[in-house]
Formats: C-alpha cells, structure tokens, sequence
C-alpha cells in the first residue's frame, strides 16, 4: 500500500526522509518535513534522490553539490550496485559526469563512464514535471552539453549548475 504524503511537505514518508538525508547530509535546500540522520550510505542516498530530481530541480542542483564536496568519499562500486538496484545509472552516469566536468575531476568522469552502458539512446525530457512543446523546445537550446550525451534534456543551463558550486565549493 503506499504511503500518504506528509500533509507539510506534501512528500510521501519515504520522499521525506531522503530529503530529510539530503539536508542532513549538508544540502543546500529547505526542507520543512522532519530531520533524518546523516545515511550511513551516501551512494544510497544519490542513487534514491535521483528519483526525486527527476521532478525537482533544487533537489538535482543539490545533487551535483553533494557529489563535487564528498567526490573522495563516494565508492564507485556502491553506487554502481545502487543505482543498478533502484534502475538509476543513467541518471547516476550523468550526475557524476556533469559534475567531473564543472569542478575538473578526472576521476568523477571516468567514474562515469562505468555507467555508459545506460545512457539513453534518444533525448528525454530529464524533470517529468512538464512535457509541453515549449518546455521541449527549451531544453533543447538550454541542456548542457554533459546532460545532452546522456541522453537527457533540460529546460537548465550549465551555468545554474556552476553558480551553486561556485557559492558553496568556490
């Protein structure tokens, strides 16, 4: 049975803890549900708000965020498992690759590679959010050049992904 939505949030339980984790784990967002404990399993945590991102774009910002200030800490080879588990690789893939390519790490964007496998093969809207023409249109003249190899489209340029890592990496 699922769950009901946190009538404060309007997020399910489980929406809610990982928002909660995401905080908890020093994202830069608002939540108003209750606080989680940091995870014990950060690729865990990318992999489940993955989910989240594709219809919230503070929560994919964040993301590439998280990923540029623990980089060193993540496992490849948890977050391959994870992301395979929670059928997200490509939307994982994309993350790191994006996020190697704005911050110069070599190692995210090989890392990235290892989910190449998943990339999809014609361009999809990434936010589930909107699928009107002009939303489509957008994201086709403002998807960075990182996210477009993947196969996703975003109505989100590459600099909306650099100023929030220039505010809180920089």
């Amino acid at each position: 049975m699922d769950r009901l939505p946190n009538s404060e949030t309007g997020t399910s339980p489980n929406e809610d803890e990982v928002y909660g984790a995401l905080v908890a784990w020093g994202a830069a967002l608002v939540h108003a549900g209750h606080p989680a404990p940091e995870p014990s399993k950060p690729e865990e945590l990318l992999t489940r708000a993955t989910r989240l991102a594709d219809h919230d774009a503070t929560v994919l910002r964040t993301l590439a965020l998280l990923v540029a200030r623990h980089a060193e800490a993540l496992s490849v080879e948890l977050l391959q498992r994870a992301a395979a588990h929670e059928q997200q690789e490509a939307e994982i893939g994309m993350l790191l690759a994006l996020t190697g390519s704005l911050i110069g790490d070599e190692r995210l964007r090989q890392s990235a590679e290892l989910f190449a496998h998943a990339r999809k093969p014609a361009p999809q809207l990434f936010f589930q959010t909107s699928s009107s023409d002009r939303e489509y249109r957008l994201a086709q003249l403002r998807t960075p050049r990182v996210v477009r190899e993947w196969g996703f489209l975003m109505n989100m340029p590459e600099d909306v992904f650099r100023t929030l890592l220039d505010k809180y990496c920089g």
